[in-house]
This record gives structure tokens, C-alpha cells and sequence, in this order.
């Protein structure tokens, strides 16, 4: 009832069930939160709501995907922002590899993918500094119509081929709206 609540953006109801000893973390059968369904129906006041009661903003169902990752793939702008700015992790991954980027640039989100990609590049240069390295990586289990390149800094590319043995990797010379890209 607590999840249902959160997916209709009930807060309400949702202060109710919390008063009533409902835990703000409590969990679906494939692992989903309140939180990760608030932000699936695009319920922005639940979605605050929960962050302010205490509820993981980086919590995972079962395949490992954060509220912010439903957010990014259906293209909830709003949302997306929203929980960047509560701290989610953009840079965060589910069991396949994909973080939220990848998911708002393979769902064709230019915008989301634009933000969240300037979001995990100024956590990487806080991490690696001017030496930070922008890289992206071509997944070549993308439908070839969905094949997307996607921007990441890090200090060093041989950390990516420890990450990433089996997917292309790419250099990319980036200005913010033109791309050049070469293999490695």
C-alpha cells in the first residue's frame, strides 16, 4: 500500500502509513522501493517527500536500477534533476553496466543524457583532476539504430579496460555539441 501510495503521488496517505510504522524503505517483490516507483510514475512531491523522510535516494530493485535510472530511461526531466540534486549518483551502474546516462541516451532523452553527462563529468574532474581523460564507450549489445556514445572522465584509460575488456572503447575530443571520435 505504502509503494502504491508513492506511485500515485499520495503523500497523504503516504504520511499516514509512515506514522502508522510503514519503514520509508520497505520493498516490492523485485526489489523496487517507494522512491524507485514515485519517480517510475513521475510523482515529483512523492519523490521529495520520501528524500526528506529519510528514504535511500540510491536504493536498487533487484536488476540493480536506482530511482534516478527509471527517471533518465522514461525521460522525467524534472525527476531526473530532482534527485541529482537530493544526491543520487548519476554515475551510479545496474547489473548490466548501464548508468543513468546510458539509459536517457539510448532511450533518445538528449536533454536528461546532456545534464546527466555534465553531472558525472564534474564528479570525475573533482575525483581525477585536470589529467581526467574524456573516453566513451560504444556498447555493441545496443540495437544498431540505439548505438550511442557516452562521455565519461577518468584518470587513466586503463582503468576502463579492466571495467570494460569486452566493449569497443572510444577517444572522444568533445566540445559541447560536436563530437570527434577515434578508436583506441
Amino acid at each position: 500500500m505504502f509503494r502504491l501510495a508513492a506511485s500515485q503521488g499520495e503523500t497523504g496517505t503516504l504520511e499516514e502509513l509512515l506514522s502508522a510504522g510503514v519503514g520509508v524503505d520497505c520493498r516490492g517483490p523485485a526489489g523496487e522501493t517507494a522512491l524507485i516507483l514515485a519517480a517510475q510514475s513521475d510523482q515529483l512531491d512523492a519523490v521529495r517527500w520520501l528524500a526528506h523522510r529519510g528514504a535511500a535516494i540510491d536504493a536498487r530493485d533487484s536488476d540493480g536500477n536506482t530511482a534516478l535510472m527509471f527517471a533518465a530511461a522514461l525521460g522525467s526531466e524534472r525527476t531526473v534533476m530532482t534527485l541529482v540534486e537530493l544526491g543520487a549518483d548519476p554515475a551510479a551502474q545496474n547489473r548490466r553496466g548501464q548508468d543513468s546516462l546510458v539509459l536517457a541516451t539510448v532511450s533518445e532523452h538528449a536533454v536528461i543524457a546532456d545534464f546527466l553527462r555534465d553531472r558525472i563529468l564534474e564528479g570525475r574532474r573533482k575525483l581525477g583532476g585536470e589529467r581526467a581523460a574524456r573516453i566513451g564507450v560504444e556498447f555493441s549489445d545496443l540495437p544498431p539504430d540505439k548505438i550511442g556514445v557516452f562521455l565519461a572522465a577518468i584518470p587513466a584509460a586503463s582503468i576502463l579496460r579492466q571495467i570494460f575488456p569486452k566493449k569497443a572503447l572510444w577517444a572522444i575530443a568533445a566540445s559541447p555539441r560536436r563530437w570527434k571520435i577515434q578508436s583506441l
